[in-house]
């Protein structure tokens, strides 16, 4: 963005001595052309600077573009113990119990632990 800004105002300048942009005017340009705002205060004179703004869009919609893939693909990343279901061992007769604890919580377990359809 800062090197397109400079980019920019130096192009103004040497195509138009007489006009004065300021770098923080430049930014803001830019940062608003980008953005596809586009407020109008500000716009480039000569053909080249027009070149140089349509390549900064093209630029842009690609960089930004890019971005989104990497974001989107960040966001879609979850944790592989997320779905992580338990199978019981075959040679594993303990099983380990932790939390808080109280005659219902131990009943309930104790209830469902020794159930004749789990064998």
């Amino acid at each position: 963005m800062f090197c397109f800004a400079g980019f920019y105002m130096e192009v103004e300048r040497a195509a138009n001595p007489d006009v004065d942009i300021l770098f923080h005017d430049a930014i803001y340009f830019t940062i608003v052309t980008v953005s596809s705002v586009g407020y109008g205060e500000f716009s480039p004179q000569s053909w080249t600077a027009k070149i140089i703004v349509m390549c900064m869009i093209c630029i842009a919609l690609v960089f930004v573009g890019d971005q989104l893939g990497q974001l989107m693909r960040f966001l879609s990343m979850h944790c592989p113990y997320s779905r992580a279901t338990y199978t019981k061992k075959k040679h594993s007769p303990h099983v380990i119990v932790s939390g808080s604890f109280n005659f219902n919580s131990i009943n309930d377990f104790l209830g469902e632990m020794f159930h004749q359809d789990h064998g």
